[in-house]
């Protein structure tokens, strides 16, 4: 997974990324800090779409707790997962947790595991490993 993420305001960014070979994605967020700590509360919500093969579409709404710095973080997150295909639609509440940490001045590691159930899917138990290149648009 491919992803560019801009800052828009300083309290939220918007993320494109592609995974070869046929899937795109999109992200918008709202963060919060939490006082003068390094903790913070976020929502966002997320739609994935496959373009050429096997088409699908998965959207999720979620909340997230976040502490750390933007050089090396860590989350859980809840929300609600909508997967459709060309035969059905499928809802899910969705668990994630995982973190980042910066391994340039602009690139970071990121690691998520997610489980979900409904559907198709009687439980789904995974870990999504991605790098990401940072840089804020606006200041």
């Amino acid at each position: 997974i491919h992803s560019v993420e801009g800052g828009i305001t300083k309290n939220s960014s918007l993320t494109l990324g592609y995974s070869l070979p046929d899937i795109l994605f999109g992200r918008v967020k709202l963060v919060t800090k939490m006082g003068d700590t390094d903790q913070y509360l976020s929502a966002s919500a997320t739609a994935v779409r496959s373009q050429f093969r096997d088409f699908f579409n998965v959207y999720t709404a979620r909340a997230s707790y976040t502490r750390g710095r933007p050089s090396q973080h860590f989350f859980v997150s809840a929300g609600y997962l909508v997967y459709d295909d060309e035969f059905e639609s499928n809802r899910s509440f969705l668990i994630s947790l995982g973190g980042s940490f910066k391994i340039s001045p602009r690139w970071n590691f990121n690691y998520e595991l997610f489980s979900f159930q409904g559907g198709f899917i009687d439980s789904i138990l995974g870990g999504v490993p991605y790098l990401s290149y940072s840089k804020r648009i606006f200041r």
